[in-house]
């Protein structure tokens, strides 16, 4: 009987298993690593840029780039795709009330989201990838919440580190939600002006002269 570990390749496949086929089929993916391990890289592994079509392939040539090199997965959201990212969307594992349990600002819409779901590459987030019709203003729209996590609403053209990590209960197919995101979207820009100090101009009221003074007391009199 064979005890050995499974390789970093093996984990990496069983990982890869688990992506919906509906993102596999896009040709928008690119490996990453860096630091961060997050930075898009090109079939070198040299930090590329994004945006350009040119340093985009398939799923199956990233994956094989990936495996060769020991680098990450990730994907440049095409139009009619969002994605949830839930940062530090978990309490610590030695929490006293919540050991590890989801955080209650991302409850709601991990419950209501029927679409695949992932934990990050720390494993304290969550990506949600959603089909939808609508997107956030530029790349992404972003609320932070009183304990500084946060969830950042990703659209076309924004990177993400796909990691196949499947997030228990949730399925494999990706869903079309352009009503959450809409009334995610609303939500996050109710908070956060409602966050932000008021930028209005306070109205005061210029000092009285002479006259104004000897009017108003002549009148009280």
């Amino acid at each position: 009987m064979n005890d050995s570990m499974p390789s970093s390749s093996d984990k990496t496949r069983a990982l890869a298993d688990n992506i919906p086929t509906q993102l596999k089929r896009l040709s928008s993916w690119m490996t990453c690593g860096g630091d961060s391990g997050k930075a898009p890289t090109d079939s070198k592994g040299v930090k590329a840029d994004r945006h350009l079509p040119s340093n985009h392939r398939d799923f199956e040539s990233a994956l094989a780039e990936c495996l060769k090199r020991g680098n990450g997965l990730g994907l440049v959201l095409p139009v009619g795709y969002s994605c949830f990212d839930c940062d530090d969307a978990f309490y610590p594992a030695d929490d006293p009330l919540h050991p590890g349990q989801l955080k209650r600002w991302f409850k709601p819409l991990v419950a209501r989201t029927d679409s695949y779901t992932e934990r990050s590459l720390s494993g304290n987030g969550l990506h949600i990838f959603v089909e939808s019709a609508v997107s956030p203003d530029g790349e992404k729209e972003a609320l932070t919440f009183p304990d500084g996590s946060k969830l950042e609403l990703l659209g076309p053209g924004h990177f993400v580190r796909v990691t196949g990590d499947l997030y228990e209960g949730k399925t494999r197919e990706i869903k079309n939600h352009t009503d959450i995101v809409t009334q995610s979207l609303k939500e996050i820009r109710e908070k956060r002006e409602a966050q932000e100090p008021s930028t209005k101009p306070k109205t005061t009221t210029p000092p009285m002269t002479d006259e104004e003074i000897l009017v108003q007391l002549q009148t009280s009199g």
